[in-house]
């Protein structure tokens, strides 16, 4: 009997020393924390959309999975199955400023790497589940495992968010790779969504791929695929319990109750499908289709309007990049001459109608990190073959081109990689020759063109990169990444002066440093002609139908659509049910109405 309490004093004492030792070892919040919530910005929604409808849009492509990372999940679908941007916060469309969205409150470490986020406890899996911190650690989890195939997301999930931890159901913090400002900081983890812990923990395994392709998950966003024809279309439908519909900046957002995506395999035809009715909207983007296309009896008799909405949304690389890692480019005579030489406002006046707008450095859109002051070289056909004699071709050839003491011609390969944008290429072809330059255009189509790229296969690329809320510099400017197949530095830039900059943007933490050496930074590259931007969209433009309905300012700032035609954005429309039915009778009995174009330039630069 002794032996027995002895024996369970000792087991008690054992479970008190490791409870004891669990509470040491927990997670504490500093004691100094200091939250931060912003409650205050402007709303940009009607908070008075109503609900209901079903809006259609199209597709080229059936999507080959519903998986959201991992083979085949980076397609044209992924902007309708990806949660962005429903993230821990988002970032305001009008101020840049950062607002509330699944966290509510956020916080600074002390370390320049840790942010510590309250989670809002009303967000909800659309399963009806809770959303909580052991989302976000699974989420770290199932981003780093190698089940998902996905190496990009294994690397990022490792090298950049370092560490996920729970304070308490609601409280997580989030450690990111590197030291950086608060603005950074945030800017690199705002996006970050949570993962279903109850739904994927037994299905994350070696046949997770294989098997669940087609399998419909749990989501935070408003919508729920609701139906799969395979090869036709895809339905979502909102869900009516959302957590989201009464929140500050989400109330009056994603509006129709579905959204139904079609398969239709050629542009041409699915505006065919827009012109009867049979899809709400369509993009005009293409200067083609908004002067050429978009005219008629539809939009003559007002069934359809047509927008053009003025953004300032961030937009990155635009241009032709010349691979300095080729002997004759590494000749800065060489590259200014070319420079010179491309008439890049012939191109913009004449194939795209003076819509588009010459990019004027390395990006725009970024707010203050925008230079404003820098001017890419104008095209100056006598001052390019000033710079091409400097670096050996003085002579004029029989066939108008510029040749060296060796007979041999000035030549450039221009890559690119997509079809549509050889008539836009020819112009530059055609104005170069007036310089004494033969630009050979080489046409390399998709995925194989951009690994052309990235593997530094180029002389000349012309290329477009995405961007962030922040400009990005060191994947294209610092030279740890020169000389490297599969990284973004498509110049093979590789200067000491640019990579203190580019560190000096990339570590500084007051946001003056950092705007000033963004500013440096994009004159020196522009001075060094290795990057001629050519153009941006600083807008964007559409066709609806007349029942389709939008805000007084029918767009924000950083509006990249205004409709759901291949991803989320914002959600600001709504559908005016009566009038369709009203619309529809007037087309059937000759009915007309006032045409209506809108050129909104609220946001215009």
């Amino acid at each position: 009997m002794l032996r027995s309490r002895a024996l369970l004093t000792n087991v008690l004492l054992f479970v008190s020393f490791l409870f004891s030792v669990n509470l040491l070892a927990a997670k504490q919040l500093p004691a100094d924390i200091e939250w931060i919530t912003n409650n205050d910005a402007p709303l940009f929604a009607n908070q008075d959309a109503p609900k209901g409808g079903t809006y259609t849009t199209w597709m080229q492509t059936f999507p080959l999975t519903l998986r959201t990372v991992g083979p085949d999940s980076n397609g044209f679908f992924a902007g309708f199955t990806r949660p962005v941007p429903i993230g821990l916060l988002e970032v305001h469309p009008n101020t840049r400023e950062i607002i509330p969205c699944l966290a509510t409150h956020w916080a600074f470490d002390k370390d320049h790497k840790t942010v510590y986020f309250k989670l809002d406890p009303d967000v909800r899996w659309s399963d009806g589940k809770k959303v909580t911190a052991n989302d976000y650690l699974y989420m770290l989890e199932f981003m780093r495992s190698e089940h998902i195939q996905a190496p990009w997301y294994n690397n990022f999930y490792t090298q950049q968010i370092t560490d996920i931890s729970k304070y308490d159901e609601y409280t997580i913090s989030i450690t990111y790779g590197s030291e950086k400002s608060p603005e950074t900081l945030l800017f690199a983890l705002h996006d970050l969504t949570p993962r279903p812990e109850h739904f994927l923990r037994d299905k994350v395994n070696k046949d997770y791929v294989r098997k669940h392709n087609w399998t419909i998950q749990p989501t935070i966003k408003p919508y729920d695929i609701s139906k799969v024809d395979k090869g036709k279309s895809i339905t979502f439908k909102r869900n009516k319990d959302w957590w989201g519909q009464n929140k500050r900046y989400l109330k009056g957002r994603y509006n129709v109750d579905k959204i139904r995506v079609r398969v239709i395999r050629d542009r041409e035809i699915a505006f065919q499908a827009f012109l009867k009715g049979d899809l709400d909207s369509f993009s005009l983007l293409w200067p083609n289709f908004w002067h050429d296309k978009a005219v008629g009896e539809p939009f003559d008799k007002g069934y359809i309007h047509k927008l053009w909405f003025f953004t300032d949304r961030p937009q990155g690389l635009s241009g032709v990049l010349l691979n300095q890692g080729l002997d004759f480019l590494k000749n800065k005579d060489m590259r200014m001459g070319i420079a010179h030489a491309l008439n890049i406002d012939k191109m913009i006046a004449t194939v795209l109608r003076g819509d588009y707008v010459r990019l004027q450095s390395t990006g725009s859109g970024h707010g203050a990190y925008t230079n404003t002051d820098v001017k890419p070289f104008p095209f100056d056909p006598k001052k390019a073959m000033e710079f091409f004699a400097k670096a050996g071709f003085r002579e004029m050839g029989p066939r108008g081109i510029l040749v060296n003491n060796q007979g041999q011609e000035l030549r450039l390969e221009l890559t690119y990689t997509w079809p549509q944008h050889s008539d836009r290429l020819a112009v530059l072809r055609e104005e170069a020759k007036k310089a004494g330059l033969n630009l050979v255009l080489n046409l390399v189509e998709g995925a194989n063109g951009f690994k052309t790229f990235l593997e530094k296969q180029h002389q000349a690329g012309f290329i477009t990169m995405n961007t962030s809320y922040l400009p990005a510099y060191w994947e294209y400017w610092h030279s740890d990444n020169a000389n490297k197949p599969q990284t973004n530095n498509f110049t093979n830039s590789a200067d000491p002066f640019l990579d203190e900059l580019v560190m000096k943007y990339r570590t500084s933490f007051e946001k003056d440093a950092r705007v000033n050496a963004a500013w440096e930074l994009q004159n020196f590259v522009m001075q060094e002609a290795a990057y001629i931007p050519t153009y941006k969209v600083p807008y964007t433009r559409g066709g609806y139908w007349r029942w389709m309905q939008l805000p007084e300012v029918p767009g924000t700032l950083l509006s990249r659509e205004l409709f759901s035609e291949n991803q989320w954005d914002l959600g600001l429309f709504w559908m005016d049910k009566d009038m369709e039915k009203k619309t529809r009778k007037a087309m059937k009995s000759g009915k007309t109405f006032e045409p209506v174009t809108i050129v909104d330039t609220t946001y215009k630069e």
